[in-house]
């Protein structure tokens, strides 16, 4: 998933009038600090102390957040292989019995993927497997990767660096049972395209996204079809691949003229629209993640300047313009991006975020009425470059990279049925 910033000022959503100038999150513990009674660090600029607890704070007038909104993330467990450095790009997947967790790390010289089974709380990994042993040139190694899982296994589609300014792209599946198939090109590029796949349950097979490309693969990973073209904007970028209603949704943004485009696949592979385009310069979807699947419609949540929120129509890729924007009181404007987004009920969304120094997860109202709770999952010293939420086993589990290592975070609270 590419996340670009958009260069449009969104109109911020006001929230209720119980906000003091500083505040604690919902959460009072880190689950990677050592000191397990600490407060997660603030980010209001007005602290001096990681550990300093602020005011209190409201987010609803009535400072009484609806059942299933609120989270604590005090079960932790590092996902890093041993004896690996910079680890990031983590994915979680339910495997049944276990999770199956993949992660970009350099376990050597350069860069691969790597993957294991853990049991839900993270006791008794297997060893790690590498997925990418073919990228062994180069001084990089897999620079990005995506990888989905279908009805009998994963496909992993990864940039590897050949040598300077040059690329390929390969897929390679792994069965259920941990077997790593034979890479297949995909195509060799001299520009910096993201991939990203995309399971259709519907269809029975994966889709494979670039800017201005997308292809079919049967769940064995076997090209179906040839490639279709998704047309070009003028640097553009793919901000999201989703599943909904049994299409595949592309949405493209186009940073310089602030329009985003959504193109729809369906099942077959038949491309219905085109670059149609969402939004006439008033706003362009510039960070997109599905988290309300339905029959004609489709929430989708864009992070830049606040949460806004939009509904896309599966029939004919169009987009309200008339979206809330929820402003989090730890203000993620102008410094941060919602990674990952999902439904937790019919009525209560869950968003993941970071600040100047730590990871969030903020729950609101899923037409965009209010914000809910905002809770600590971890705090980082310096970088936290990747993350993304899933409810799994009833949980929020939380999969992120911080300080150049591996974590997964998941949910003392059950996610509401």
């Amino acid at each position: 998933m590419i996340s670009i910033k958009a260069l449009l000022v969104f109109l911020m959503f006001g929230l209720s009038s119980c906000q003091p100038t500083t505040r604690s999150f919902n959460n009072p513990v880190d689950p990677n600090k050592d000191d397990k009674g600490s407060p997660s660090p603030a980010t209001d600029k007005t602290s001096t102390s990681s550990t300093e607890s602020s005011t209190s704070s409201c987010l609803l007038g009535t400072c009484n957040p609806p059942v299933g909104s609120v989270y604590d993330f005090a079960n932790s467990f590092t996902i890093t292989p041993s004896g690996c450095t910079g680890a990031n790009e983590p994915h979680i997947f339910d495997n049944g019995s276990g999770l199956t967790i993949f992660i970009l790390a350099n376990c050597g010289q350069r860069n691969a993927v790597y993957f294991f089974n853990t049991a839900y709380n993270g006791t008794s990994p297997t060893n790690p497997a590498s997925a990418t042993l073919d990228c062994n040139s180069g001084t990089t190694g897999v620079m990005q990767y995506s990888v989905d899982q279908g009805s009998s296994g994963f496909l992993l589609i990864y940039k590897c660096n050949q040598t300077s300014g040059s690329y390929v792209a390969k897929t390679v599946t792994i069965a259920s049972d941990g077997t790593v198939g034979t890479p297949t090109l995909y195509e060799s590029t001299n520009s910096s395209y993201s991939y990203s796949v995309t399971w259709n349950s519907s269809a029975a097979a994966f889709g494979v996204t670039r800017y201005g490309q997308f292809q079919r693969y049967s769940s064995t990973g076997s090209q179906l079809g040839g490639p279709i073209s998704l047309g070009t904007v003028n640097n553009g970028t793919i901000g999201a691949a989703i599943v909904s209603g049994g299409y595949w949704m592309i949405i493209a943004a186009d940073p310089e003229n602030n329009y985003s485009y959504c193109s729809k696949i369906n099942s077959s592979g038949t491309l219905q629209c085109n670059q149609v385009q969402i939004g006439s310069g008033g706003y362009a979807f510039s960070e997109v993640y599905s988290f309300l699947n339905g029959a004609s419609s489709l929430k989708v949540v864009d992070s830049y300047r606040g949460i806004s929120d939009h509904s896309l129509s599966v029939s004919d890729c169009t987009a309200t313009s008339d979206f809330n924007t929820l402003d989090p009181t730890n203000n993620i404007k102008d410094s941060t991006y919602i990674q990952s987004a999902l439904a937790l009920s019919s009525t209560i969304a869950a968003a993941a975020y970071k600040t100047t120094n730590s990871l969030i997860v903020t729950t609101y109202d899923i037409n965009g009425s209010a914000i809910y709770s905002e809770n600590s999952v971890a705090g980082y010293s310096t970088s936290l470059n990747s993350w993304e939420i899933k409810s799994i086993q009833n949980k929020i589990y939380v999969a992120y990279d911080k300080d150049g290592s591996g974590y997964v975070s998941y949910s003392t609270q059950a996610v509401p049925q």
